[in-house]
């Protein structure tokens, strides 16, 4: 399977409290592909890889705050369970995030991070 997003942001004038006149107009995609099959009697097993960047994806507080852009890089791999008898669904997932942004006009420093999930889900 296959699955793409793509989605831009479009900043209007905005004169209120958080005026963003000069806000970068952000935009985000996102691409996930697997494969589903049976290979054991539990049920279907699902492997996936994904890739993600969001660039000028801040908020106006950031704006506010001297942000001036910034972008967000993530991949991940995960596999998920699927447990017919018991109409369930176990997942492990791995995702990597590289930030970058800049305020000011220099480049801040953004701390790299890792996530590990854990998690199940029953349908009822």
């Amino acid at each position: 399977f296959g699955y793409a997003a793509y989605a831009q942001e479009f900043v209007d004038s905005n004169t209120g409290i958080f005026a963003f006149d000069n806000k970068p107009e952000g935009e985000t995609y996102y691409f996930k592909a697997g494969i589903r099959q049976k290979w054991n009697a539990l049920g279907h097993s699902v492997l996936y890889g994904e890739y993600g960047n969001d660039d000028d994806k801040f908020t106006a507080e950031a704006f506010q705050a001297g942000v001036t852009s910034s972008e967000l890089q993530r991949y991940g791999i995960g596999i998920v369970q699927e447990i017919d008898a018991a109409a369930m669904s176990v997942w492990l997932a791995y995702r990597h995030y590289e930030p970058e942004v800049t305020a000011f006009g220099v480049d801040q420093q953004a701390q790299d991070f890792d996530l590990v999930k854990l998690g199940a889900l029953i349908n009822f």
